[in-house]
């Protein structure tokens, strides 16, 4: 018998027969000559080794971030899924995709051999020569549109010495603002504009707010073009909806701050100063005492010390939301995908240098995080940041199997040699009430864990925005 030839996939041997040749990227893919970028690739990788993929293809990748707006992590999702990517890119439905740390590392690559500005001029210069009237800025891209020579002002420098761009990008979110909404914006404003004139944005996160926060932003935000309001499509939560706020945030410097007026716009600028003197990546307010009575600060205390012990981190204690972050902070902060997010402890784990400023929060709105909420959300930090409660339950199971062990040890001892049975109805009743408490514990713990892998696995948006207003539609 001949050899029998491996069936193949759908597309694998000619991709490009699934995409209509009318679409866009079938047309460039055509004009522009590839072969030519072959002699870039020694200079990027030298003449010893091999590259893990192909440079064309990781070349190609940053091409549909720069032309589709999309991150590293998105750019491997549409990828892996569209037919469109992968036939421009030149590979079948089974072929592998680099994946966001490759893009990462060839980025690098691109800027410290100083390729990036000429691959990137090469490519509109063959669809000119091929006779296309290029009239879009985007086939043109300039440092700060490549995304990979832009980069953020180093940690220190004064936020006036930034690259072109929005300087500042003040953020915050709305969960029944709408007292406080015109105040923060005038003084929000007003600080922005000692720190950075002109070049700002303020964005405001409308988390599902029941109240007319929603309306009052808006109008406002038809004033002011410094405003932008994200609307999302319900609540999501305090914390993701600050995510949600730094996705769309522009700015070099990204100043996070609640919208109640407990914390003051104005620490804007000394958090600047601070900044520039410790040439820092982060500056946060914490609090000299917790605000509260008596149990609020004992139970902070308490959930402070267990928390860093459980996870082994040195999370500060008493911090409030108002920070002043850097570019490269906020978009490594960003890599994480988390959907259950406990935004604290993605602060310290991203890293960086990172300062605290003390500061005196006021006390204008009764807090929206009731008791069951704050346990909740210990609950979620700690089954997020940490798999001590696991090693507990495996460690007092085999306490629990030590002990049991030495007690019937006992029992036939004693009975072999005294004689004399142990009066049993007490210790046997004790013993099932105790080790089924233990079990039945020991089962929701595990099912905590199991619930956040099933939530994680799922893959779903931790926020949905519904809306964009005061931003163009080509920016939004």
């Amino acid at each position: 018998m001949g050899r029998v030839r491996p069936q193949k996939y759908l597309g694998e041997e000619a991709p490009e027969l699934l995409v209509p040749d009318r679409h866009l990227l079938v047309k460039v893919a055509g004009l522009v000559d590839w072969g030519a970028f072959d002699g870039y690739w020694p200079r990027l990788y030298g003449t010893t080794g091999k590259p893990s993929f192909d440079p064309l293809v990781c070349f190609k990748m940053l091409l549909l971030e720069l032309w589709y707006g999309l991150s590293d992590p998105e750019c491997e999702a549409q990828c892996v899924d569209r037919l469109s990517f992968r036939s421009f890119l030149g590979l079948s439905p089974v072929d592998a995709i680099p994946d966001e740390t490759v893009l990462v590392r060839f980025r690098k690559q691109l800027v410290t051999a100083g390729l990036a500005e000429e691959l990137f001029a090469a490519v509109p210069a063959h669809l000119e020569s091929a006779g296309v009237a290029i009239n879009s800025d985007i086939f043109r891209p300039t440092k700060t549109t490549i995304g990979l020579v832009h980069d953020p002002a180093p940690a220190g420098i004064p936020i006036n010495q930034a690259p072109a761009g929005v300087k500042l990008s003040v953020v915050s979110t709305l969960y029944r603002s709408a007292p406080y909404i015109a105040e923060f914006l005038q003084r929000a404003g007003s600080a922005a504009q000692q720190l950075a004139g002109d070049d700002y944005e303020i964005i405001l996160v409308n988390d599902g707010s029941p109240d007319e926060s929603l309306d009052l932003a808006v109008q406002l935000s038809e004033a002011d073009t410094h405003v932008v309001v994200v609307d999302l499509s319900r609540n999501f939560g305090h914390h993701k909806a600050m995510m949600a706020g730094l996705e769309h945030a522009l700015g070099q410097r990204i100043f996070l701050i609640d919208s109640d007026l407990e914390e003051e716009p104005e620490w804007l600028l000394d958090f600047s100063d601070l900044m520039a003197a410790e040439k820092a990546d982060v500056v946060y307010g914490k609090q000299q005492e917790r605000k509260g009575g008596w149990f609020e600060k004992w139970s902070g205390e308490i959930y402070y010390s267990v928390f860093n012990w459980l996870c082994n981190i040195d999370h500060p204690r008493n911090i409030v939301t108002a920070r002043l972050m850097t570019r490269r902070y906020v978009d490594a902060l960003l890599r994480y995908r988390e959907r259950e997010v406990v935004i604290s402890c993605l602060w310290v784990s991203t890293g960086f240098k990172q300062c605290e400023k003390v500061i005196k929060k006021h006390m204008s709105s009764s807090t929206t995080y009731s008791l069951p909420r704050k346990i909740e959300h210990a609950m979620n930090a700690i089954a997020s940041f940490s798999e001590v409660p696991l090693k507990l339950i495996f460690y007092m199971g085999l306490s629990i199997l030590a002990c049991a062990l030495g007690y019937a040890g006992y029992l036939c001892l004693n009975r072999v040699f005294l004689s004399r049975p142990m009066d049993g109805w007490t210790s046997v009743m004790v013993s099932v009430w105790v080790l089924g408490g233990v079990i039945i514990s020991f089962i929701g713990v595990i099912g905590i864990y199991l619930a956040k892998v099933f939530s994680e696995t799922k893959q779903r948006p931790y926020s949905i925005v519904r809306d964009v207003y005061g931003r163009s539609k080509s920016q939004n």
